[in-house]
């Protein structure tokens, strides 16, 4: 008789556990019960994107088929560093294409040490890309420009700072009317803007910049609200 009724209590025992549960899978498409990134709105994901580095924001696109159109439609911070390109004539054809396939606005580009051929023929092909730049629309409305040139070296011969320069395009001021801050570095200026009367300019840094003095007074009179000038 005991051995039946001390059995009873292990029986309530492994009643009352019950089955266990199992973890259930995470969905694969980023979705409401994925990771909490994705769970966040549309804008600010689209803002976490433009404060992405430009290959690292492109990535994002793989993570689900939600962030697909976010990189496309966020305001870019465009930085055309090593990362973007190791050969340096093909970074300004990864930045032409870059543009052409972004419609969404960009709100920072920059473009250091930009080094364009020697050839008379490659160095005007490459000038009038990086001028064909500042007319996509990509760029209308942009806000931080930092722009800058490899100076020319030919033969290995000393030449005179002005012509190791190269012409910084016009076409640079066509979002004049929405920059805030520019950087600008080892060029010639051009000697024809006409940069937009409500100019906001707020920090001008030009640096080995060859400018004749009417156009820097031009340029000064248009920065009502300049509060910081470097020149180097």
């Amino acid at each position: 008789m005991k051995g039946p009724a001390a059995a009873a209590p292990a029986r309530k025992r492994r009643a009352s556990a019950g089955p266990r549960s199992r973890p259930q899978k995470r969905p694969r498409d980023g979705g409401r019960d994925g990771d909490l990134i994705s769970n966040l709105p549309d804008a600010v994901l689209g803002t976490i994107i433009s404060l992405l580095p430009t290959k690292d924001g492109a990535r994002t696109q793989a993570i689900a088929r939600r962030w697909r159109p976010l990189w496309r439609s966020s305001p870019l911070n465009l930085d055309a560093s090593y990362n973007l390109h190791r050969d340096e004539f093909k970074r300004l054809s990864v930045v032409s294409r870059v543009l052409s396939d972004l419609p969404g606005p960009a709100r920072c580009f920059a473009f250091r040490f930009i080094r364009l051929h020697k050839a008379k023929k490659r160095f005007a092909e490459d000038a009038a890309q990086i001028s064909s730049w500042f007319h996509s629309p990509s760029l209308r409305n942009l806000q931080e420009l930092d722009i800058g040139f490899d100076l020319l070296e030919y033969g290995g011969h000393e030449q005179t700072d002005k012509e190791k320069r190269c012409p910084l395009p016009p076409s640079v001021f066509c979002s004049a009317s929405t920059l805030v801050v520019v950087s600008i570095s080892s060029c010639d200026f051009p000697r024809e803007i006409a940069p937009s009367p409500n100019f906001p300019l707020k920090q001008l840094k030009l640096w080995r910049v060859s400018i004749s003095d009417d156009v820097f007074s031009n340029v000064l009179s248009a920065c009502h609200v300049l509060d910081s000038l470097d020149l180097s």
